[in-house]
């Protein structure tokens, strides 16, 4: 596997950086209402209460609609990713691709925003993955998959994908908003490292007895290697790939938007918008939907 540090490929955990916690919030209010001149016996009962509600939301978590579409609970802590308009054009394709029954894998889960989603459409009868190597945001993706009942449809592993099985050193922000296997590739000066298990889709699909109709990756630049570790999928189960492609890091990593084409033509697969499922060709960092071939040209038929 290349890598330029000898720590294997880079992995997304979301897009949530520099944004301010719960907490940092309630601290900053604080310090505003404080040197304003209203006395502690006025700030006192308006802190006590918010704390309150807020610890209590941490015990089971808050409603919040995403996209207008799904209610899901989520930790307070989530209140800054924005999940009322979260990636919205591409996460209407995406819901659309799954019906019950159907089996899913998410590569890079996050809290979960799309492992819920996927959940809510399989149902009982269908299965998903959701591989989240990150200790603080594997704990939240637990947290809200745990609150929303869907313990029995979401299998939560704690690895990475890659093309090969073994271990790597991650490097991620202090609260698990971005990691990636290159330091270089998380916005923080000063990055906390673990090291993590890593795994490849095929074997992990054969040991699990899934065939995904959908997977999904936001890996920052290991496009490749997960692509690379699923081939097997590719060919035998043709399911839709949505994917988040970073060409920066994707060259750190030493490849290329020629190689990730190469691949997707040799198994058969196409490039599409996530947006709208419109056929295109990769470019800028952006969010693709890579098609079996036989499927977009079956749906420009009809």
């Amino acid at each position: 596997m290349p890598d330029p540090n000898g720590t294997g490929p880079p992995h997304s955990q979301g897009p949530w950086v520099g944004r301010p916690s719960s907490g940092d919030r309630l601290g900053s209010i604080e310090n505003r209402l404080r040197s304003s001149g209203l006395s502690r016996a006025l700030l006192r009962p308006a802190f006590r209460a918010y704390r309150y509600i807020l610890g209590h939301a941490a015990i089971r978590g808050i409603p919040i609609t995403v996209n207008g579409i799904d209610r899901f609970r989520f930790h307070p802590d989530c209140l800054g990713l924005g999940l009322e308009d979260y990636e919205h054009d591409a996460y209407r394709t995406f819901v659309e691709r799954l019906g019950p029954g159907d089996h899913f894998i998410d590569v890079g889960a996050h809290v979960g925003v799309y492992t819920l989603a996927a959940a809510r459409r399989v149902g009982p009868d269908g299965r998903v993955l959701a591989l989240e190597p990150v200790p603080p945001s594997l704990e939240r993706l637990r947290a809200h998959v745990r609150w929303n009942g869907m313990d029995d449809v979401v299998e939560t592993i704690a690895a990475a994908a890659s093309d090969v099985d073994g271990v790597a050193t991650l490097h991620f922000h202090g609260g698990g908003s971005t990691a990636a296997f290159l330091p270089q590739a998380v916005h923080t000066a000063d990055p906390s490292a673990l090291r993590v298990t890593t795994l490849t889709l095929d074997g992990l699909s054969r040991e699990r007895r899934v065939r995904p109709r959908v997977v999904k990756i936001d890996v920052e630049g290991a496009e490749l290697h997960v692509l690379r570790g699923m081939g097997r999928i590719l060919d035998a189960d043709r399911p839709s790939v949505f994917c988040e492609v970073h060409p920066v890091w994707l060259g750190a990593m030493g490849g290329s938007l020629v190689d990730l084409e190469d691949l997707l033509r040799r198994h058969g697969y196409s490039v599409h918008d996530a947006a709208d499922g419109s056929s295109t060709a990769l470019g800028p960092r952006g969010q693709y939907v890579f098609e079996p071939v036989e499927a977009a040209l079956f749906k420009e038929t009809t």
